[in-house]
């Protein structure tokens, strides 16, 4: 028996686990590799794919099946196998087709069976190239045919700010979320990270009271209201510490060993 048997920690990746220079620092790695040695397990939930993820596994040290897509997917690196999966409602596509036609402004992204496509090049775009998952720089009339994971809409941070209050009025009133100040993403409604880490419990048969979620943006807010204990970065925005339980250290300055050492332990 562990010290943190039957305790499930699940972070965001981007600006929580990970410091500004994108890497986990030695703190945080040795926190985690402490919390699962004697029991805890530890996952991420990440608006990444699921290749995106794959790339960090080792250097993250999850013990638990991963919450990709912002909840649309759960998928274990452990057996290799998708756990869950929730598309895009089909009648939603017209929104993002809308925005292609009146909203030049936007780059636009379409996630599908583990490829992007790019829509519409952006300031963004070249974060993409070079990668060791499929992108397609274009996108293919069959695509509009595919099933759907995510879709990006990419922008400026004051103009995407200006129109996320439209966009829901005017364009689609199914999920979307904000992951960061230049994407606005689209997923299956209902297919949130709180989805997730709720499936997620009840695979590992972890009790609410026992999970510890921690997160940066608005696309952390679910998971943040439904753990037992749900943190913000001191990095975060300021309408998720608003529903946190705490505000913790930066993701600069290790907040994942801060919350096992300080919260859990």
């Amino acid at each position: 028996m562990g010290k943190f048997d039957g305790k499930l920690l699940v972070s965001d990746m981007d600006a929580t686990l990970f410091n500004s220079k994108r890497e986990v620092s030695e703190e945080n790695y040795n926190a985690i590799k402490h919390f699962t040695s004697e029991g805890g397990k530890f996952s991420v939930a990440s608006g990444r794919m699921i290749a995106a993820v794959r790339n960090f596994v080792d250097e993250i040290g999850i013990n638990a099946p991963a919450i990709t897509y912002n909840g649309a997917q759960m998928y274990s690196f452990e057996n290799d196998v998708l756990l869950y999966e929730r598309n895009i409602e089909e009648e939603r596509k017209t929104a993002i087709r809308k925005v292609y036609e009146t909203q030049p402004q936007f780059g636009l992204e379409v996630y599908s069976e583990e490829h992007i496509y790019i829509l519409r090049e952006c300031f963004e775009t070249d974060r993409l190239r070079g990668k060791n998952y499929a992108v397609t720089f274009h996108m293919p009339d069959e695509v509009w045919d595919k099933p759907w994971t995510k879709a990006l809409i990419i922008g400026d941070d004051e103009a995407l700010d200006k129109f996320e209050p439209i966009y829901r009025k005017e364009y689609d009133d199914g999920y979307v979320t904000r992951s960061g100040k230049y994407y606005l993403d689209m997923v299956a409604t209902g297919a949130t990270k709180g989805y997730g880490v709720e499936k997620l419990a009840e695979l590992l048969g972890i009790k609410r009271e026992d999970i510890y979620t921690v997160g940066d943006n608005m696309n952390d807010i679910e998971m943040i209201q439904f753990a037992g204990h749900g943190y913000a970065v001191a990095n975060a925005v300021d309408e998720l510490k608003k529903e946190a339980e705490a505000v913790v250290p930066s993701n600069d300055e290790s907040a994942i060993a801060y919350i096992i050492k300080n919260l859990i332990e």
